[in-house]
């Protein structure tokens, strides 16, 4: 179940719906947002699988919680392949997966603003684990001591 406000919720039965959903929204704010020079990059209409598959196939797997990205690749080709059916091999997949990784950002920054009302704001939390320091020094680092994590403000 997703909710988005108090009054309306969005019930997505099975994962199948899932990925759709995630699909229409990535491919919404991709159009709407993605700078020319991105969507329009040399050989991008000779690639079998669009930046929206990558980054919804992407995104799915963060959700989800895999953290081999090998094995939510083989998962996804074996049981919803037939969602993708032009999906590219893993090491290509992989090679662009890296490369859209500012485009995801900025993906989700929008996201963001665009489900943020005025009078009940909305918050995303990505709450995907960054190493900030190696395990040893982590009870001697200062990092987030005085200022926390950071936030960015909607335009």
């Amino acid at each position: 179940m997703l909710k988005f406000h108090s009054n309306s919720t969005t019930f997505i039965s099975d994962f199948e719906e899932f990925f759709i959903f995630i699909y229409v929204l990535v491919d919404d704010l991709y159009q709407r947002y993605v700078p020319k020079s991105v969507s329009t990059r040399r050989n991008i209409d000779h690639s079998k699988t669009t930046d929206s598959e990558i980054i919804t196939i992407s995104l799915c797997g963060e959700i989800v919680g895999i953290d081999s990205e090998n094995a939510w690749y083989a998962f996804v080709k074996k049981n919803y392949g037939f969602l993708f059916p032009n999906l590219c091999s893993r090491s290509r997949f992989h090679r662009r997966h890296k490369t859209l990784l500012q485009v995801m950002e900025l993906l989700r920054e929008k996201a963001l603003c665009l489900f943020s009302i005025q009078s009940e704001p909305f918050s995303i939390i990505d709450s995907f684990p960054l190493s900030v320091c190696k395990f040893a020094r982590a009870s001697f680092n200062r990092t987030f001591s005085s200022n926390g994590a950071t936030t960015f403000v909607c335009y």
